[in-house]
């Protein structure tokens, strides 16, 4: 027998082992197979679509190399491999044919934007005369106008106090009249106190 008839003869009887490995993450599949030339023979590789007919050629790899990681798969779709060997004395005949696929990931959703817990009360003043808003529970300390954020649902009580020569006429916005105003909201809400100078008339009966 010789020695390029005893080659061909080893060739012919390389088999794939029908195992491909499967990594979710790097999308990959690798076929293996087992070399029976004794670490003569180099391999080319085939691939095909499982729902295809024809096998292309995918790469050759040298010898004494037995696998090969294919990194060019999609995601849910199923592939066929096959292997021949050759070297300088002739080519094998295909291997088995070994199929597999990359399970589909899914991507959840991104969460929902965050709810706002909170809701925002905005005091502004007006009128001739000067004064001070403050709140109970306190945050709320201001003469020309500040805000301030509260948790939802949270009863927020606005005192208007008028400085010396001053009087506080009356609430506009989210209150109204002149005694202490008690809001709860959910939303951003705006409350406007109005102080006026007092007349000399009235700054009188005050200093009386």
């Amino acid at each position: 027998m010789s020695s390029r008839h005893c080659i061909t003869v080893i060739l012919g009887i390389l088999m794939l082992v029908a195992v491909l490995a499967v990594t979710d993450a790097s999308a990959q599949l690798t076929a293996s197979w087992t070399d029976n030339s004794s670490g003569a023979a180099a391999f080319t590789i085939e691939r095909r679509l499982s729902s295809d007919a024809t096998y292309t050629s995918l790469t050759d790899v040298p010898t004494g190399v037995t696998a090969y990681v294919d990194g060019t798969v999609a995601q849910g779709v199923s592939y066929c491999y096959r292997v021949k060997a050759y070297d300088a004395f002739g080519v094998s005949a295909y291997s088995n044919e070994a199929c597999g696929a990359v399970a589909a990931v899914s991507v959840p959703p991104p969460p929902p934007p965050p709810t706002t817990s909170d809701y925002t009360i905005t005091i502004t003043t007006s009128g001739s005369g000067t004064g001070t808003v403050t709140s109970s529970p306190a945050g709320i300390s201001c003469g020309s106008g500040c805000a301030m954020s509260y948790a939802t649902g949270t009863l927020v009580t606005l005192t208007a106090t008028a400085a010396s020569g001053s009087r506080f006429v009356g609430w506009s916005g989210g209150c109204s009249g002149t005694a202490p105003c008690t809001v709860v909201g959910n939303s951003a809400l705006t409350v406007g106190a109005a102080f006026n100078v007092l007349s000399r008339g009235q700054l009188k009966r005050v200093q009386r």
